[in-house]
């Protein structure tokens, strides 16, 4: 692989130019092994979330399921907050919460207010978790990075290798690239600027405890009281760059095999260095991924209401009474509105609810898929703008990715031909062999005449 930089084109010097390359992010993100990488991570982070909330709720920890809208309110009009009891699990309300935020933020298309208070409500939502329940979060954001850095540094690598190269690798093969960055990069990575923010954090509170010192803090205090402004400006920087370039860090150690620390300061530089383009991009993924994820709604959505409604005609031949009316046995055991609510609660009686547990876990995967799509399609998006930052500030080829020598197949040798024999270690010479000496040619066969003569005279 080439290190020589290349040059971009004219064209290319406008964002629009080469922003198309986004447009093919929907195929690259809707390849089985990214859904499958996607869909094994979800399922890993419900069955986390679930364990915690079996714990809290066993101990009597429950909340409300509303409580995080008292909480937004509370924080809304500065006033006091005090968390009531329920049943609901922590998870449970947490990821609901964020589901119902997710869809109104892609369903919305295009970025707009609505958009930001949507992403308000996402994190004030973090906040309550982290502020009410911080034994809980200490236990469950470190568990969800643990499953992310892999799945997501999975499908950044296969999505990777895809834009770069057109070509499509397994997530075997991806998760071997994962596993020798894993804790080095994809892991430490998205925590580097938080270790950063605190450590300068920590410096500030210092300087707090000198200036609390009578006479002589309030002197040395208020003369290096700039210091304290640099820090707060480090922070800011550390902060709004973690927030707008942090989709960049699992893709740069996805293409670059970079440690963390390298992997956030690309980031951060791509940002700061071109930031209406990454801003662009951004927008135009945003955009793109909105139109696409309402598209895969639709078809599940589809699929859903049509097999809903034909096997619900061949059930009706077995009607079950709901409250006071009879209905089809189908929509008594799935009784499909929408695929925002696809499996209301409902009741089972007697032995449907073997059936109506096998169509839930079906229905289930169904809607699973549909939201691994939109998790591979923000990986895949995150590193297709990676590629398109580092060829505009880098001037850098896009099919320039770290080799991994898993990744090289070797075709075998034509049958009846020897395999190439290996080379010498490193250092030691070898011999060339010498043609082998050719054995002398044998006497000519003698004659009658030559044997009745006696020895031939030597010459003079």
């Amino acid at each position: 692989m080439s290190d020589a930089p290349s040059t971009v084109t004219p064209s290319e010097r406008f964002p629009g130019a080469d922003c198309v390359k986004i447009f093919g992010t929907f195929r690259i993100a809707r390849q089985p092994g990214k859904i499958l990488v996607a869909l094994l991570g979800l399922v890993a982070t419900l069955i986390w979330g679930s364990l915690l909330d079996l714990i809290w709720t066993g101990a009597k920890k429950g909340v409300d399921p509303e409580v995080i809208t008292a909480y937004s309110i509370a924080r809304y009009m500065e006033s006091g907050f005090e968390e009531g009891k329920g049943d609901a699990g922590i998870y449970e309300v947490y990821s609901r919460h964020l589901r119902g935020r997710v869809s109104t933020i892609v369903g919305s298309v295009t970025p707009s207010g609505g958009t930001v208070i949507e992403i308000g409500g996402m994190c004030r939502a973090t906040s309550w978790m982290l502020r009410c329940h911080p034994w809980f979060s200490l236990l469950f954001f470190p568990g969800l990075l643990l499953i992310w850095a892999c799945a997501g540094g999975m499908i950044c690598r296969m999505a990777a290798v895809d834009f770069a190269r057109g070509e499509t690798i397994s997530p075997r093969e991806s998760f071997a690239f994962v596993r020798r960055h894993y804790w080095g990069g994809f892991l430490l990575a998205p925590i580097a600027p938080v270790i950063g923010i605190v450590f300068i954090g920590l410096l500030l509170v210092l300087g707090g405890l000198v200036l609390a010192i009578p006479y002589f803090g309030d002197i040395l205090g208020g003369l290096f009281f700039f210091l304290a402004l640099i820090g707060g400006l480090a922070i800011a920087v550390l902060w709004v760059g973690w927030f707008a370039g942090g989709v960049l860090f699992w893709p740069a150690v996805a293409v670059e095999g970079s440690s963390c620390f390298d992997a956030f300061a690309t980031g951060f530089h791509y940002v700061y260095t071109r930031p209406w383009r990454a801003a662009f991009y951004g927008f135009v993924a945003f955009v793109y991924g909105a139109v696409c994820w309402l598209v895969v709604h639709f078809f599940a959505h589809l699929t859903l209401l049509a097999t809903h409604k034909c096997v619900g005609i061949g059930a009706a031949a077995a009607s079950r009474t709901v409250g006071d009316d009879k209905v089809a046995k189908l929509d008594a055991i799935w009784p499909y509105e929408f695929l925002g609510r696809a499996f209301p609660e409902v009741t089972w009686h007697g032995g449907d609810w073997i059936s109506g547990l096998l169509i839930f876990i079906w229905v289930c995967l169904v809607i699973g898929l549909v939201w691994s799509f939109l998790v591979s399609y923000f990986f895949s998006a995150g590193t297709a703008i990676y590629f398109l930052l580092r060829r505009a500030v880098d001037l850098t080829d896009y099919e320039q990715i770290e080799e991994i020598e898993e990744y090289v197949h070797e075709a075998p040798p034509p049958a009846g031909e020897a395999p190439a024999a290996a080379p010498p270690p490193a250092g030691e010479t070898t011999r060339e062999a010498s043609p082998a000496a050719e054995p002398p040619a044998p006497p000519p066969a003698s004659t009658g005449e030559d044997s009745q003569s006696g020895p031939s005279e030597s010459p003079e």
